[in-house]
């Protein structure tokens, strides 16, 4: 199974201002995007999952933490299952990959943020494919 990754971005500031970049993202699949602007910082959004849908995450502003479960099973999943922990920031043009078959949740850092996701399936595919799982079946 494919593992979730950091697509590294940069950023480059002259007299101009500020430019923000990911040049290895590969925007080919994609087929929508939206963003989420969480009503508070610390507040958890989790846990939703995917099968067969790929996402791709970037901070637009502030910072997230965003944690990715790989789920033992899609019925009930150990407690125990593999965690793996980013952080993305504003000003990284980072872009984190999340292939289907896994589980993710995320929480902002500081108020105002805004996390842009972009999808491999349309809004009626991603329907069939959501699995959710309650906030407090793993520890944020």
């Amino acid at each position: 199974m494919e593992k979730p990754r950091l697509i590294k971005g940069g950023s480059f500031r002259d007299e101009r201002g500020n430019m923000v970049f990911c040049n290895d993202f590969d925007m080919q699949q994609l087929k929508r995007f939206y963003y989420t602007s969480p009503s508070e910082k610390n507040l958890i959004r989790a846990w939703q999952g995917h099968k067969n849908e790929s996402k791709w995450f970037h901070c637009i502003n502030g910072d997230f933490e965003i944690k990715i479960i790989e789920p033992d099973n899609w019925i009930d999943p150990s407690m125990h299952s593999k965690v793996y922990s980013f952080d993305l920031s504003e000003n990284s043009g980072d872009v984190l990959y999340i292939p289907g078959g896994y589980i993710n949740g995320f929480k902002a850092k500081k108020p105002d943020c805004i996390l842009m996701i972009f999808s491999d399936s349309s809004l009626e595919e991603s329907k069939k494919d959501d699995i959710r799982f309650d906030i407090d079946k793993w520890q944020f």
